[in-house]
């Protein structure tokens, strides 16, 4: 998901919706890597749903959503597969609508540049299918009820719909104190409730949803502690050599938060969503550092410091210099935020295992009941 939401002095940033906007000019595409693998963990229960959902035929379109888009790259791959499944299963005059969603500032233009030309595209695959676009939050209702056949989001939930409250000590909530962890995970759960309502909405009967997520470990854990602490202490220098102004540095936060499986699957056990909704798997798999082996091999700290860094300046840049006061020049913030990426940098080159992630990764797959249900 994805420039920044600026606001002055002291004022908390009550909005993320434009906070978590990836990197752009395709940046986010070439620097992205991790999610793209990520993603694949997500494919057999994406096949498993397109070879088991209510699937239209005839003139009536089959539509697939892509909540949570960025700008392209990591979707051609998953779309490109339900696109082909699909028509298997129907014939060439049931249209295939893909369509990406996304915050109105995303990078539109990179991906439907790549949707267009890449070889890769589900657009070369089979015809009769057309990609479409949707600028809007998926917090928020995107679609007509009943409209859509498959839903697909790829480490995209853990971004929040606002920014609950400043962070006084850290740029992740999960790494802060016990006030500012409860305000985030409420806001998670908040928003969570809200993606699936809408969801129940919009699949239609027998429709099926697709979730790949960060989650955690039993304790509550992501595995990245270390990362974020690193991701932290730049900005802590930048405070101390008076670049940065304190105040600015409560609002740098990273308007994101890592749900727990129990988090995840709750609702989708009891409540009102059952009357909808199933969940028919959910599994956590463990993720490796995919960055990592590289360095491994050759040793070179230099190098794995240069594309850890991309990596994170991707996804981190838009959010945390949102925090920066308005009366900022454009000059200032480019100079600000090379100088806090070059010092990400260094500390990963010193301590290149400081920076090592090994994601856990929540994969749900969502059916939408033919009938409604009474809960007692």
């Amino acid at each position: 998901m994805s420039g920044p939401n600026l606001t002055s002095g002291s004022a908390q940033r009550t909005t993320a919706s434009a906070d978590a906007v990836m990197k752009g000019h395709g940046f986010y595409n070439e620097h992205s890597h991790p999610q793209q693998k990520a993603d694949s963990l997500g494919v057999p229960l994406l096949e498993r749903a397109v070879e088991e959902m209510t699937v239209p035929q005839g003139a009536e379109p089959a539509a697939v959503a892509d909540f949570g888009a960025a700008q392209g790259r990591n979707s051609l791959g998953p779309m490109r597969l339900a696109v082909e499944m699909l028509r298997r299963r129907t014939t060439v005059s049931t249209p295939i609508l893909v369509i990406h969603t996304d915050l109105p500032q995303n990078d539109f233009g990179s991906l439907f540049a790549l949707v267009e030309a890449s070889p890769e595209s589900y657009l070369r695959s089979v015809e009769n299918v057309f990609a479409l676009a949707a600028g809007k939050s998926f917090y928020e209702r995107i679609f007509p009820d009943g409209y859509l056949s498959l839903g697909w989001t790829a480490i995209s939930v853990h971004w929040l719909s606002k920014v609950p409250c400043n962070i006084p000590d850290h740029v992740y909530s999960q790494r802060a104190g016990q006030r500012v962890r409860k305000a985030y995970a409420e806001q998670a759960s908040e928003d969570w409730q809200r993606f699936l309502g809408h969801r129940a909405r919009e699949l239609g009967p027998g429709g099926e949803l697709i979730v790949v997520a960060v989650t955690t470990d039993d304790t509550g854990n992501t595995g990245g502690e270390s990362l974020m602490d690193l991701t932290n202490e730049p900005v802590l220098a930048m405070v101390e050599a008076g670049f940065i102004r304190p105040e600015e540095y409560t609002r740098m936060n990273m308007p994101a938060y890592h749900r727990t499986m129990e988090e995840f699957t709750e609702p989708l056990r009891s409540g009102t969503l059952t009357e909808d909704l199933i969940l028919k798997e959910g599994i956590r798999a463990e993720f490796s550092d995919q960055l990592w082996p590289e360095y491994e091999q050759t040793g070179d700290a230099n190098a794995f410091a240069a594309s850890y860094t991309e990596f994170m300046r991707a996804f981190t840049e838009a959010p945390l210099f949102a925090g920066l006061d308005a009366d900022r020049t454009p000059a200032d913030r480019e100079r600000l935020t090379n100088e806090y990426f070059e010092r990400m940098k260094s500390l990963i080159e010193a301590n290149p295992k400081r920076a090592r992630w090994d994601w856990h990764v929540a994969l749900l797959r969502v059916v939408k009941r033919c009938t409604s249900v009474s809960i007692n």
